[in-house]
């Protein structure tokens, strides 16, 4: 789950810098289309790296240019996506426990 913002960036940034010389110099800003850094495979890798790392699954429409065009656009992303799963898991915890409480009255 993502924590905060400077983190999931400082993370993210890390494991792009990790992935091999050419990607040494990559910052928050960095625009990774344009620059033609991120190839099919670094995008295979960012997709399963961010699903392991934070528990966020991506369907067909989340595999979006604008959400890998920076580390910028991809933390906005996490963020937009774990407030919208928490939010859904706070709204059927209180379901359950309604029905647990009116059930057991």
């Amino acid at each position: 789950m993502v924590t905060n913002a400077q983190s999931a960036e400082t993370e993210l940034l890390a494991f792009m810098q990790a992935r091999g010389q050419r990607l040494t110099n990559v910052t928050a800003n960095t625009d990774l289309l344009e620059s033609g850094l991120l190839d099919s495979l670094l995008l295979i890798d960012l997709i399963l790296h961010v699903e392991e790392t934070y528990g966020i699954q991506f369907g067909s429409d989340d595999v979006d240019p604008a959400n890998f065009r920076t580390v910028t656009a991809m933390v906005n992303f996490l963020l937009k996506r774990s407030c919208y799963q928490r939010g859904w898991t706070s709204v059927l915890l209180r379901l359950v426990l309604a029905r647990i409480i009116g059930a057991s009255q």
